[in-house]
């Protein structure tokens, strides 16, 4: 009929039209990641990652890391406090019954400081009690190689051991406690309990297992001498590095604790 368009039906196109057409169609991948358009390909950008990457970013790995960093921390500074404060040379000058004195305070952090990690958790949730530890850890690390300047004014030395001490002890328990805590959080589902239970102290005796020889071995390099003198090593290459180092762990254990699920701030 004059005036109106005939319609072919698809059936009837011509073969070869597609197919010349068919490189000029731009590549649609579905979610599940199956193309649906003739002669297209899904890049390599889209194509699943490895299990093994996804599992070493899940939350509960993660916390098995930070764990392994604070264990590091922690007994790093049980090997470098009693070297530091001993040494006369470029340390505190202690004797071993003032070195007994000087972390007496911890018994006592150790045995009331539990009684108010309930409090803490409901106010600033397990992983607030866990980055409040991590940031001490971070401070006190950093702060201890400057008591040298006090060591000549004994009643100011005290005072810094004795807040020393307590700030350790304080650190300690609440990073371990909120570790626990949090682990049990994100297995509230109960699946793993026991697996992920023995891999987060796995990973914790791994850190510990390592602290005291290296830890040990860098102090032995750098305290030798006097930074001044001839013999010695420059700012922060000297007597400090050690504590920069377990200092800096600190702060990767805080920037770990950013990768726990939303679960782990209840």
């Amino acid at each position: 009929m004059r005036g109106r368009l005939r319609l072919e039906p698809m059936e009837a196109m011509d073969v070869s039209l597609l197919t010349s057409r068919r490189r000029q169609w731009p590549c649609c991948c579905t979610a599940s990641r199956t193309c649906v358009a003739p002669g297209c390909c899904c890049s390599a950008s889209l194509r699943p990652r490895p299990r093994w990457l996804d599992t070493l970013r899940s939350p509960l790995m993660v916390l098995c890391f930070a764990a392994a960093t604070l264990g590091f921390v922690v007994v790093g500074m049980q090997e470098l406090f009693p070297l530091f404060a001993a040494n006369k040379r470029n340390g505190l000058g202690l004797e071993p019954s003032e070195l007994g004195e000087a972390i007496a305070p911890m018994g006592i952090t150790l045995m009331l400081w539990p009684l108010v990690i309930p409090t803490l958790v409901k106010r600033i949730a397990p992983i607030g009690v866990f980055r409040l530890g991590a940031a001490l850890f971070l401070i006190i690390n950093a702060v201890l190689p400057e008591m040298r300047r006090v060591s000549e004014h004994p009643p100011s030395l005290w005072a810094c051991l004795m807040a020393f001490s307590l700030i350790r002890s304080i650190a300690g328990t609440s990073t371990f406690i909120a570790i626990n805590i949090i682990l049990n959080n994100l297995l509230k589902s109960g699946h793993g309990v026991g697996f992920f239970n023995g891999l987060n102290d796995s990973f914790l005796a791994l850190g510990k297992g390592l602290a005291p020889a290296t830890t040990g071995a860098i102090y032995a390099a750098t305290a030798q001498g006097h930074a001044d003198s001839a013999s010695g090593l420059p700012y922060p290459l000297d007597v400090h590095l050690p504590f920069y180092i377990v200092s800096l762990l600190s702060t990767v254990g805080l920037a770990l604790s950013f990768g726990f699920r939303p679960r782990a701030h209840k």
